[in-house]
């Protein structure tokens, strides 16, 4: 038994330099001895509804949300929709678009489109006009090109304008290709907007 294991390690060896193999050298360095962080987390997360009494769209969504270190916060993403009647649920809304608002954020965007809202049935004369802005972006962001100004890269924005055209809103997510515009060019469609994040900022305390 012993001879026929040494003929086969023999046997093995005459092939690899008969050229019937060729090695190769894999380069490693051991990581073991460096020092790593790791993070888990779980979020819980509720969907926002359509009101029934509004002509709402189903092209994006908020979701209030609540991790299990108890941080509080909303999403605004786009939604999975290709075409008309498909199902408005947390299944279709794309979570890899989402703008992240905590509260004190989410109450400063639902001042913004109160606003609008109070200001839409207003009829500026021609030479008159309003708009509202609300711009979100991240601080890493924002450059500043000198003392007293900064370039901004919104991941967010919201804007309101009326004058002798009639109103308009729109919500802007993103900033890298693609985009996502949102119109709302009915006031009904303003205050499904206004419902949905009002809605997910006081569900807060109801979110498990």
């Amino acid at each position: 038994m012993l001879k026929m294991k040494h003929f086969i390690v023999l046997a093995i060896i005459s092939a690899v330099s008969s050229g019937c193999y060729s090695p190769e050298f894999v380069g490693y360095n051991t990581e073991a001895g460096l020092s790593y962080a790791s993070y888990s987390n779980n979020t819980s997360m509720l969907l926002m509804k359509i009101s029934g009494k509004y002509n709402g769209s189903k092209e994006y969504a908020v979701v209030d949300c609540k991790d299990s270190d108890s941080t509080d916060y909303i999403l605004i993403t786009p939604t999975k929709q290709s075409g008309m009647g498909l199902s408005y649920t947390i299944s279709n809304v794309d979570f890899s678009k989402a703008v992240t608002l905590k509260d004190s954020f989410a109450e400063e965007l639902i001042k913004r489109v109160k606003i609008s809202i109070d200001n839409w049935d207003n009829k500026p004369v021609k030479y008159h006009g309003v708009s509202y802005e609300y711009t979100f972006g991240k601080k890493n962001d924002i450059k500043d090109l000198n003392d007293t100004e900064s370039a901004w890269v919104p991941i967010a924005r919201y804007y309101f304008q009326n004058n002798s055209m009639g109103p308009l809103a729109v919500l802007k997510l993103g900033f890298k290709s693609p985009t996502y515009k949102f119109e709302f060019n009915s006031i009904e469609k303003a205050k499904d907007f206004y419902n949905r994040l009002r809605n997910a900022v006081n569900n807060h305390e109801f979110n498990p």
